[in-house]
């Protein structure tokens, strides 16, 4: 076993060891005791996340369990709460991002199902609990429900907003009466969507199962195809700066069978990169096929 493996898990714990021991130096000098209600309360901020025009952030900020949305505005950056959920319910938030004018910020709240499909509910409210895509105003802090679901990815250009949902791409845009709705129809279980530079096609991931493809939907010409289809598992995909080709993962096929859990297994994969007018592809990267490379 490496070092290097346990690192996200040794220095977040070093910096602990650290905290209390200081902590534990100054209240024996005041002859007072922190309390574990001090440690669980600790503020936590995450998500950190930059809007594209502009000087503004926005994070996830968990304060005794309530989490919210907040932002912030240069040069000053005055930190201000956006949302207003005041109870701690346990439901965490996630996937924050801006819209591209930098006007909303996106995020998830509620945890993702379980083998049961059931999502986390862990102060059992009778009415149940949901994942849901919200959106809330940078402005006046004003929360608009966009759909059920998950992963969500503004456009690049104007205020649609794709996301996940029973294995399919919904869309919908943060304005008066949008219902969201399945972008599109494809086979296979459909996610990781990623916008063209212009908004005028969305890559995302078709999953079948042993092997997956990259798929490119056109919203002009309201097609899907694929981009260089194999037998292997293709993902990630990345789109150009100018729009003209897909950078993506692949990786040999899989057959259905769980990996063992305790056991190192190769993984080799590469990194492919594909045109979009012509649909030719070629390798420009490839790991070795041995645990440690």
């Amino acid at each position: 076993m490496k070092i290097k493996r346990y690192l996200p898990l040794l220095i977040p714990a070093m910096c602990l060891v650290f905290y209390f021991t200081g902590t534990s130096a100054q209240t024996s000098n005041s002859n007072q005791d922190f309390t574990i209600e001090q440690v669980l309360s600790s503020p936590f901020p995450s998500d950190l996340v930059a809007s594209s025009k502009g000087q503004r952030i926005a994070w996830v900020f968990d304060a005794q369990g309530r989490r919210n949305v907040w932002a912030a505005d240069g040069p000053e950056f005055k930190a201000r709460q956006l949302t207003q959920f005041n109870e701690d319910t346990g439901q965490e938030i996630t996937e924050a991002e801006f819209t591209h004018d930098g006007k909303f910020v996106i995020f998830v709240r509620g945890g993702n199902e379980n083998s049961a499909g059931e999502v986390p509910n862990p102060t059992s409210d009778p009415e149940g609990a949901r994942q849901e895509v919200l959106a809330v105003s940078v402005e006046n802090g004003r929360v608009i429900k966009l759909g059920e679901g998950s992963s969500p990815v503004a456009a690049p250009n104007d205020n649609r907003v794709v996301f996940n949902r029973d294995g399919q791409i919904w869309v919908v845009e943060i304005a008066e009466g949008s219902e969201p709705h399945q972008y599109f129809i494809a086979r296979g279980t459909n996610g990781s969507p990623e916008w063209s530079p212009d908004g005028r096609k969305l890559a995302f991931v078709s999953s079948r199962g042993t092997h997956s493809y990259i798929g490119i939907y056109d919203t002009e010409k309201n097609t899907v195809s694929y981009v260089a289809p194999s037998v292997d598992r293709d993902g990630n995909p990345r789109w150009s700066p100018d729009g003209t080709r897909i950078a993506f993962t692949r990786q040999p096929a899989r057959d259905s069978q769980p990996r063992p859990l305790f056991q190192d297994i190769p993984d080799p994969w590469s990194i492919m990169v594909a045109e979009i007018k012509t649909g030719t592809s070629r390798e420009i990267w490839r790991s070795g096929n041995t645990v440690n490379d």
